[in-house]
C-alpha cells in the first residue's frame, strides 16, 4: 500500500490525509500511520496544502513504475491506450459542454438551471463508461496500479448517478473528472509517453 499513496502522491502533486484516504480506498487513520512510516524514510513531507513527496519520494516513485512495467503486459498496455485514445476525445469534449453551453453561437457559463440540457451531457459524458470498464478488465488484467482508478471511477459514477452533480467535474473531491484525468496521466506516464507531447498530438490537455 506504501506503493500505492508514493504513486498517486505523484500524479496528484499533493493531497491531505482525507484525499488520499479515498484515493486508495483507506481508513484516514491507516493513511496517517502509513504517511508518518514514509515522513520517517524521508520519502513524504508535509506542507501547508497537504503531503507531498520529497526529492527521494519522487525517485522512489519513479522505481514503482518501473517495477510496475515489468510487470504488465506491454501490448496490451498499448492496446488499451489506442482503445482509450478516442474515448478520451469524447469525454473532453463532453466535459467541455459541461461547463460551457453553446446555444448557436453563443456560448457562456453553463450554469446549470437547464436540467434537460444537463442530462443529455450527461448522457454522452458517460455513454462509454460500460465500454471502458470492459477495455481495463481486458486489457490492464495484468496491471493492478491502472485497474485501481476503474474502482475510484465507478464510486464516482455512482455519486453522479445518485444526483450528487459536484461528482461530475468537481475538482477538490475524487470526482469523475478527477480521478479520469489522472488515469490518463498515470497511463501516460506508464507507457513511456509524456504529457506535452501528447497535448501538442491532440491527445491530452
Amino acid at each position: 500500500m506504501q506503493d500505492q499513496i508514493i504513486h498517486v502522491l505523484s500524479i496528484k502533486g499533493f493531497a491531505k490525509e482525507e484525499s488520499l484516504a479515498v484515493a486508495v480506498g483507506l481508513e484516514v487513520s491507516e493513511i496517517v500511520l502509513i504517511a508518518q512510516s514514509l515522513i520517517e524514510e524521508g520519502l513524504l513531507e508535509n506542507s501547508r496544502i497537504g503531503m507531498k513527496l520529497t526529492e527521494k519520494g519522487k525517485r522512489a516513485a519513479a522505481k514503482v513504475l518501473e517495477d510496475v512495467r515489468e510487470t504488465t503486459d506491454v501490448a496490451a498496455l498499448e492496446a488499451f491506450y489506442q482503445a482509450f485514445t478516442p474515448i478520451n476525445q469524447d469525454y473532453k469534449k463532453s466535459v467541455s459542454s459541461w461547463q460551457i453551453k453553446t446555444v448557436g453561437e453563443s456560448a457562456e457559463p453553463n450554469d446549470h438551471e437547464d436540467a434537460e440540457y444537463d442530462q443529455r451531457v450527461l448522457t454522452e459524458m458517460f455513454k462509454d463508461h460500460d465500454s471502458l470498464k470492459h477495455l481495463v478488465a481486458t486489457h490492464l488484467a495484468s496491471c493492478p496500479l491502472l485497474r485501481d482508478y476503474a474502482r475510484r471511477l465507478e464510486i464516482a459514477f455512482a455519486q453522479v448517478t445518485a444526483g450528487h452533480e459536484q461528482f461530475v467535474t468537481g475538482a477538490l473531491i475524487d470526482s469523475y473528472h478527477t480521478v479520469w484525468f489522472e488515469f490518463h496521466e498515470a497511463l501516460i506516464r506508464l507507457s513511456g509517453r509524456d504529457r506535452a507531447t501528447e497535448a501538442a498530438a491532440g491527445r491530452a490537455d
